[in-house]
């Protein structure tokens, strides 16, 4: 799984990213994935695009491990909050 941007994915007036790929591994099971667990991975790699690491420590969109959370956390939009604000 992962995330792919390039620079030519990145405008260079305003170096926001124009597009990114998210990439599924050939040969990682997804067959105990849920829909909610669908979400969270595709929230967690735009997370990934928008300059976030993995936050192992908390609950968070950006813990590496399998999540099913419906929406970001607490932790989340704090940190959203302070890198956008």
């Amino acid at each position: 799984n992962g995330l792919h941007v390039t620079y030519n994915n990145v405008a260079s007036s305003t170096g926001y990213i124009r597009s990114a790929n998210i990439y599924y591994s050939p040969t990682y099971d997804y067959s105990s994935y849920t829909t909610n667990n669908y979400r969270c991975l595709i929230a967690h790699e735009i997370g990934h695009a928008l300059g976030f690491g993995h936050y192992d420590a908390y609950a968070s969109i950006m813990n590496s491990g399998l999540k099913s959370f419906t929406g970001l956390q607490t932790y989340d939009i704090s940190e959203f909050s302070n890198k956008y604000n």
